[in-house]
């Protein structure tokens, strides 16, 4: 599988207060890959410094991706939750053959 960046990412982002977010499910952890991570940098520090005193909080339960990859020669456009982004995009930089694994806690 080859996840093609061929653009920076795009954000669309929905700011909305505690009272009118809807409630999350429990508490999911979940570590962006470096891509979303420099995107979710580069927003805080951009909304951050418009609006003191207030604190951003990431729902990626919430959320979804549209994405443009190439499996086996073929290109698709997906719309995926953010979740399954996050699993996908470790998926970037492995060759053919390569494994990953993960560890349930």
């Amino acid at each position: 599988m080859i996840l093609q960046q061929t653009q920076p990412i795009e954000l669309s982002i929905i700011i909305m207060t505690a009272t009118f977010w809807p409630s999350p499910p429990a508490t999911v952890t979940c570590i962006f890959p470096r891509l979303l991570q420099q995107a979710i940098k580069s927003f805080e520090g951009f909304y951050l410094s418009r609006h003191s005193g207030r604190k951003l909080s990431w729902q990626p339960t919430l959320g979804s991706a549209d994405m443009r990859i190439t499996f086996k020669s073929k290109r698709h456009e997906v719309n995926v939750p953010t979740m399954c982004l996050v699993v996908l995009l470790l998926f970037e930089d492995t060759e053919e053959g390569d494994t990953l694994s993960y560890q349930v806690k």
